[in-house]
């Protein structure tokens, strides 16, 4: 193999080759540049193309690409691989394609790694993974506008993105898109076991799979979404989400995120979901909009929100509209969930072909409903605008529903007539614009 050497200091500088074997090592810290595309053929499973073995290494591809040979016959190829217990490595300016496993691993045990201005495409499992651990995390990690297209196909994959074990994370201006495959439960990006991450001006948009999330926090902590998109994602099989929380995460606040058109086509009872949050506590959604999430097959049913087996919950000035389903469709779901603080929001026009409910809380307790609006849920046999089933320590007030069919019991049901003592229901006509129900009081 030739290929020339150009030293600068702490500047290296590799021109294009084709390369076979071995793999390249960089062992020298300092500001290592490679001068034109890079092709390599595997030589044998698990093979790497790229092996970062230094701390404070700036990785500078320079806008060339890191194309793996697909036809090798050799699988597990990683195009970069980072050491365990490395700091200070950067990954810049790089397009890596074509390659049968990951894209870039960050092995456990490092600290301050960046990756920016990166594009990947066709990934096999994954295009990136930060692979910490319970005993050895990875601590400050930051991937900025990057992108990942076609990746996370195979049938052993999990995400497109996948951090876990990592601490100080920031994630900002990046977009995965056309991800997936109709064989895989795939998550766009997945934050499993994290602590303390901001992911901001981010979109992932048009991934499939059998089931697919755009956003996945599982049993992570102070995780923060801001502007952050999930639209048109679609799962053939079973559930999808634009932002999924679950396996008792902590602290998760999203803020003017949007979850729009995510569907499934599982049939049966499968769920698509703008927001989902499943066994956690304490998650916040301001100024958030789910609308236009849809389940089309079967029994299935779609919301803009569903919470469930949670405590904790505050929506505030939040849109939940156009949410569609052949079974029912929800604005919002709280199941079995306590401590709900719920203001100023609306749910509207989503509709079922079985049922259209605008809120249904069902075996909920010490919830607060200030200011909301439930309107124009309807067109199905059963529609309500304020759905209450049991719960306990209610107080519901100032809150406006009309619109959801004609008749009372359609705009506000499960409230008992103490709750509504100073209303007389029997002297509105709820199905006008001009005259509807406002509810008063309840506790």
């Amino acid at each position: 193999m030739k290929y020339t050497l150009k030293i600068i200091p702490l500047l290296f500088l590799i021109t294009s080759w084709s390369l076979k074997a071995p793999l390249q090592v960089i062992s020298t810290p300092g500001h290592f540049e490679v001068g034109g595309n890079q092709f390599y053929t595997p030589t044998q499973y698990n093979d790497q193309i790229f092996v970062l073995a230094v701390s404070n290494l700036i990785f500078d591809m320079q806008g060339n690409s890191l194309q793996g040979d697909l036809t090798s016959g050799f699988t597990g190829l990683v195009g970069i691989y980072i050491n365990p217990d490395l700091t200070n490595v950067s990954i810049i300016n790089a397009l890596v394609e074509d390659i049968d496993n990951i894209g870039i691993f960050v092995s456990p045990g490092c600290s301050n790694i960046t990756i920016n201005n990166t594009s990947l495409e066709d990934c096999g499992n994954s295009a990136i993974t930060f692979g910490g651990d319970s005993l050895s995390p990875i601590n400050n990690v930051t991937i900025t506008n990057c992108e990942t297209s076609q990746s996370a196909t195979l049938i052993s994959a999990q995400a497109a993105w996948s951090l876990q074990f990592c601490n100080n994370n920031t994630l900002n201006n990046n977009n995965l898109l056309q991800n997936g495959s109709t064989d895989v439960v795939i998550d766009g990006i997945q934050l499993n076991n994290c602590v303390q991450s901001l992911i901001t001006n981010c979109s992932i948009n048009n991934n499939i799979g059998s089931g697919v999330s755009g956003y996945h926090v599982l049993g992570s902590s102070a995780s923060i979404f801001q502007n952050c998109f999930a639209l048109d994602n679609n799962a053939s099989f079973t559930a999808s989400n634009g932002f999924l929380i679950d396996t008792s995460s902590i602290a998760t606040t999203f803020e003017n995120c949007i979850a729009q058109g995510n569907s499934t086509t599982g049939g049966s009872t499968i769920e698509a979901r703008g927001f989902g949050v499943f066994n956690s506590t304490s998650c916040t959604l301001n100024n958030c909009l789910a609308q236009s999430n849809s389940s089309l097959m079967g029994a299935g049913t779609a919301m803009g929100l569903k919470a469930a087996n949670c405590s904790l919950i505050d929506v505030n000035q939040c849109i939940f509209s156009d949410n569609m389903a052949t079974g029912t469709g929800f604005g919002i779901l709280f199941d079995t969930t306590s401590q709900i603080n719920m203001k100023s929001s609306v749910c509207q026009n989503n509709t079922g072909s079985v049922a259209s409910i605008g809120c249904l809380l069902n075996n909920c307790n010490s919830y607060s409903l200030l200011s909301n609006q439930f309107l124009f849920n309807s067109g199905a046999p059963f529609n309500r605008g304020l759905y209450v089933i049991n719960g306990t320590k209610r107080i519901a007030l100032n809150n406006v529903s009309f619109n959801n069919g004609a008749t009372n019991v359609e705009q506000i049901d499960g409230l008992t007539s103490a709750e509504t003592s100073d209303l007389d229901t029997s002297l509105n006509n709820l199905n006008t614009i001009t005259s509807y129900w406002t509810n008063i009081r309840g506790f």
